[in-house]
């Protein structure tokens, strides 16, 4: 399917399918990979969401339920139809791991499964993450836009917000550029498990923490930098609330955002307060980074 339609899809795998989402990016034909090398992906390639729904009854309903999520979805995106196969399910559990390596991105982040080898450099920035667990694997440009302009915004000992936290991947990020304290924030129970495990597995609990809840659930002034990849409707209705998160002076990052809607984004944020706005971009998406009051 077509790349921009890859989040939304996972979204309605996740919720009807059964022990996690596979999402199969195409590596740069003909290139060979080796375990100590980060695998660049065809950006223009179509990309395979895949996931395993038990032969059961109430796997029937999950199937139909999905077909239906899909078609309203497909009158958005040109969507292909979901087909399916029988599979056994210990082959599924561990086949998914064979289509996700070792990546690069930003300048100095590496994304790490948790069952590859990676011989890190001085200056990598390593995230170790379990991408079945939840969304967020590092490969979908909002992440990539957002773990870029952290690299810009987060300065040592800052404390951060991450509103929307999915793996947990943002706020793992920000840790690994020395901010002090990361409150991350998410509406699903199975993210706020899959974060934390991804807290845990980075060895940083102790900085980083996740609880279940939206953004007004955080306090207003308190943040260095916030974060939230979400989408455009959400930041829309958000709006408010998500430029009171940071102090004065502080940075915003919002992404999840098609091109299309970036200009109607961009003046709603800016009319609460969010000023030097910058867009940056990645195909059709769009990532806004700003600061919020008096520079």
């Amino acid at each position: 399917m077509d790349n921009e339609a890859v989040e939304a899809v996972s979204a309605m795998f996740q919720r009807f399918a059964h022990g996690g989402v596979v999402i199969d990016y195409q590596s740069e034909p003909g290139a060979e990979v080796a375990w100590n090398e980060p695998v660049r992906v065809v950006e223009s390639a179509p990309v395979l969401v895949r996931g395993f729904v038990p032969a059961t009854r109430d796997g029937r309903r999950r199937t139909k339920l999905l077909e239906e999520a899909l078609w309203h979805l497909r009158q958005i995106w040109p969507i292909p139809d979901l087909v399916t196969r029988t599979v056994e399910e210990d082959d599924w559990a561990h086949a998914w791991k064979d289509h996700f390596f070792v990546h690069r991105i930003g300048r100095d982040f590496v994304i790490c499964p948790t069952w590859r080898e990676y011989e890190a450099s001085l200056t990598d920035r390593i995230i170790i993450l379990d991408p079945g667990m939840a969304f967020g694997t590092g490969l979908h440009p909002t992440t990539r836009l957002c773990l870029g302009a952290l690299e810009d915004a987060v300065k040592p000992g800052a404390r951060v917000a991450d509103v929307g936290t999915g793996s947990g991947i943002l706020a793992i990020g920000a840790a690994r550029l020395d901010a002090s304290r990361v409150d991350a924030i998410d509406i699903d129970e199975v993210a706020v498990d899959a974060a934390r495990s991804n807290f845990a597995l980075n060895n940083l609990s102790a900085v980083a923490s996740v609880r279940r809840g939206v953004a007004s659930d955080l306090n207003p002034g308190a943040y260095d930098v916030v974060v939230a990849n979400i989408i455009a409707r959400v930041i829309l209705d958000a709006a408010e609330v998500l430029t009171a998160l940071p102090r004065v002076g502080g940075t915003l990052i919002c992404s999840g955002i098609l091109a299309e809607r970036i200009d109607e984004v961009a003046t709603a944020l800016e009319a609460r307060g969010l000023a030097a706005i910058q867009i940056a971009a990645e195909g059709d998406w769009r990532a806004i980074v700003g600061r919020v009051g008096p520079m």
